[in-house]
């Protein structure tokens, strides 16, 4: 497990050690209750790599869409001509590539004889070596075309629920403005974020002094809603943050299975951590 809460505070004792103050630590956490707010697990900015028409929208909003779904179409015409106009320059210049290793050939056959020279045999060569790069250079151009086109349309980066569009059909996007079409939050799993006050971090560092790091996969959290009613997924200590913040406290993130989408982002709940039995 990522969390560093409490550890900072702990001395480092023999292992033989580490029980003595277990069943004390889990008294104390049992006494403390911390107030809570539900946070997006990912949120993910939904936006075109390819400038375009937008031609079709593919969701309507609040809809619970797949990592890879198909989300926006944009005008795809011009990149389609441009892949083609790409696959003949390359198909060209594997025809003059050809038409070089004919070259070289010949005129190492005739440099044999004696009728031609050192001279013309490292011309063809030379020119041999160029053909082998505009292939390599029109095969390139033909990749990247390639990937305007898939550009044009746009799929979904994670798993979540996608909020309206920002634009309408017929809109032209320009990559340039940096504008998202859309934003996608994941909220399962969800984050529930409070602050575990630095006192209250030395009280536990005085009740379990050891090294308790070891523990840390113990650590079970639990919250209740707003109503009173006691969320019956469990959660785990997710990440912590490195400094305190304003109020003195140590910001502390959570992270609860949430498939019923019942913790919302914004949500206030109240928050207890206990040792697992």
């Amino acid at each position: 497990m990522n969390a560093r809460i409490l550890l900072a505070l702990f001395v480092i004792f023999p292992v033989s050690a580490l029980a003595q103050g277990v069943d004390k630590l889990g008294d104390k956490l049992a006494d403390l209750r911390f107030e809570g707010r539900i946070e997006a697990s990912m949120r993910s900015q939904v936006a075109n790599s390819v400038n375009g028409f937008l031609t079709d929208i593919h969701f309507t909003k609040g809809d619970r869409v797949e990592a890879g779904q198909l989300l926006f179409s944009l005008s795809s015409v011009v990149y389609e001509h441009q892949v083609n106009a790409a696959q003949a320059l390359l198909d060209r210049r594997q025809i003059e590539l050809a038409q070089a290793e004919a070259n070289v050939e010949r005129v190492s056959k005739l440099e044999d004889r004696g009728t031609a020279t050192q001279v013309q045999l490292e011309d063809a060569s030379a020119r041999l070596a160029l053909a082998k790069v505009a292939v390599d250079e029109a095969r390139i151009g033909l990749d990247l075309r390639k990937l305007e086109l898939a550009s044009t349309t746009i799929n979904a980066p994670i798993t979540g629920y996608i909020d309206s569009p920002r634009l309408s059909r017929g809109a032209y996007l320009k990559t340039e403005t940096g504008k998202p079409l859309a934003e996608i939050v994941q909220v399962d799993p969800a984050l529930v974020s409070f602050a575990h006050p630095y006192d209250s971090l030395l009280e536990l560092h005085h009740v379990a002094p050891e090294r308790i790091e070891e523990y840390l996969d113990r650590f079970a959290v639990h919250v209740t809603l707003p109503t009173g009613e006691h969320y019956e997924q469990v959660g785990r200590i997710a990440f912590t943050g490195t400094e305190l913040n304003s109020d003195g406290g140590l910001q502390v993130w959570a992270e609860f299975p949430n498939p019923e989408v019942i913790l919302i982002p914004g949500l206030q709940v109240s928050v207890s951590v206990e040792l697992k039995k």
